[in-house]
């Protein structure tokens, strides 16, 4: 993946670079048997103000109107992985999460862990413990419902597909989450700050004062993070992720009765997912421990 300012050229950029891997894989490994090709809820059109299908989302929908369908990676995507598999010993399949909670060793793009990972621990160094943290969105978007998937589960997903060609192949597409049952941030942001000895409380609505936003917040305070060693995680595109609890206002969550049945079953507790993440983060030095 590389981010382009235009869609349409992001689209051009990495299906390129598909097209180039699939080539090679098929020159290079005649014994290839499977590939896993990781999607988004994009497909579903969260990205599209108040979402456009009924959720739960399942793996049937689409596809989305046509001036954000020609934007979108996954389908022209989808197509290449069709034609360089047609004839061929291998099969494929894609694996769609919403939102993933993971740790990763630089700033990579997007990634909302570690963008709160670094406001939650900056916070607690600066306001001290059991302060109270609102939670960086809209009362629609704390309480909205969906289910976020953990990079463990997501690689756990793949590798059973790929010893599955049978049950996973064909170009299937699997929904997967830590867990089916959907929560909300109403939850889970109460127990992320939690761990960082925070109270996660309600968002400030409109009118009640001015809170920073997280990305404001870090670059205020990030020399205090550094005098103690920590080395931050810059995370490219992190002042769009301050606008996560705000744009994505309406339930989102998915149906995993599919994944299910082709005979992926294994759930974890979603904030264990997130606590795993932060302690990866703290065990490299990217944020305050």
């Amino acid at each position: 993946y590389k981010y382009e300012e235009k869609p349409e050229e992001e689209v051009k950029v990495v299906c390129g670079m598909l097209e180039r891997t699939v080539g090679a894989l098929n020159y290079l490994s005649p014994k290839l048997e499977f590939l896993v090709f990781p999607s988004g809820t994009k497909a579903y059109g969260i990205q599209i103000p108040g979402g456009v299908f009924q959720p739960p989302y399942d793996e049937s929908m689409g596809p989305l109107p046509d001036d954000y369908q020609r934007t979108l990676n996954y389908p022209f995507m989808r197509t290449i992985l069709e034609k360089a598999s047609a004839g061929k010993s291998w099969t494929w399949c894609d694996i769609r999460p919403d939102a993933v909670i993971g740790f990763v060793p630089n700033g990579s793009a997007f990634n909302l862990t570690a963008h709160w990972a670094t406001y939650l621990s900056l916070y607690r160094l600066i306001e001290g413990p059991e302060a109270k943290i609102p939670f960086p969105g809209s009362p629609a978007g704390y309480t909205s419902l969906y289910n976020e998937a953990s990079a463990d589960i997501i690689a756990k997903l793949a590798i059973w597909a790929s010893l599955h060609p049978a049950e996973a192949g064909g170009g299937q597409i699997f929904n997967i989450a830590d867990q089916a049952k959907p929560e909300s941030m109403q939850t889970r942001w109460p127990k992320l700050a939690a761990y960082f000895g925070l109270e996660g409380v309600a968002p400030v609505e409109d009118g009640e004062g001015d809170v920073m936003t997280p990305s404001e917040y870090i670059r205020k305070h990030q020399g205090e993070a550094e005098k103690m060693g920590v080395k931050g995680s810059e995370v490219f595109k992190g002042q769009f992720l301050d606008t996560y609890g705000y744009y994505l206002d309406f339930d989102r969550q998915l149906n995993l009765e599919k994944v299910r049945k082709a005979g992926f079953r294994e759930e974890v507790d979603p904030n264990a997912s997130w606590f795993k993440a932060f302690e990866r983060f703290k065990r490299a030095g990217m944020i305050v421990g």
